[in-house]
């Protein structure tokens, strides 16, 4: 599916989930919210029942929120699963995930699984990744470098728990991808690494991605 060119005046310019949702093989492309989630917004009502997004080889690319989560804002449960987020922006926190909670009804836990997540942009801190005090990022063999932040923190920012075999170009002061350790590679705002990709196109695919090119520290790195 494409979900493409739309507009929300306060939160998910492409899709507001308070369910249950699935998005296999879709492209949401150039959506807008004017608050929060450019191309997807997940929160619910309660703990007990949280509200749930699988986002599974699908494409996020140039989406726009004016404050947090230029792509994404979840506060409940989220999957993205051999997918991209690219050239998304915000005005504030997240450009292409904004991650929150707890709270008495939102647990904020996202699952990132071999996805590439890159050239995202914000006006504050967190060009990838945001994740939010007492909320959880669960990051396994993907990309997450190139993106910019005119604050702090280009790549990533808050507490991950890095299972393994990741590729994060500038973790900034970020606690739990520490580089070497189960097969991470991470770079520094020093010294940021570069995974050499080239620009989002159609590769053979069912949803536009980035090739990794010639000479890329990221092939081979992976774990399968």
């Amino acid at each position: 599916s494409l979900v493409s060119g739309n507009v929300a005046g306060v939160r998910g310019g492409g899709l507001y989930n308070t369910g249950t949702a699935t998005l296999d093989r879709a492209t949401f492309d150039s959506n807008v919210a004017e608050v929060r989630g450019g191309a997807i917004f997940n929160e619910g009502t309660t703990l007990s029942s949280p509200s749930t997004v699988a986002v599974n080889a699908s494409t996020l690319s140039n989406n726009v929120s004016g404050a947090r989560g230029g792509a994404i804002f979840n506060s409940q449960i989220l999957a993205l699963t051999n997918s991209t987020v690219s050239g998304n922006t915000a005005g504030g926190e997240g450009a292409a995930i904004f991650n929150t909670g707890p709270d008495s009804v939102s647990s904020g836990t996202t699952t990132i699984v071999n996805s590439t997540i890159v050239a995202n942009s914000t006006d504050l801190s967190a060009g990838g990744i945001f994740n939010d005090s007492g909320s959880t990022v669960l990051l396994t063999n993907s990309i997450v470098a190139g993106n910019t932040a005119q604050s702090s923190n280009n790549d990533v920012q808050g507490v991950f728990s890095s299972i393994r075999s990741n590729f994060v170009g500038d973790a900034g002061d970020t606690t739990g991808l520490i580089n070497g350790e189960n097969g991470n590679l991470v770079g520094t705002t020093l010294s940021p690494i570069d995974p050499v990709l080239g620009l989002l196109a159609s590769n053979g695919g069912a949803t536009q991605t980035h090739e990794l090119l010639a000479g890329s520290p990221a092939i081979d790195s992976g774990d399968n």
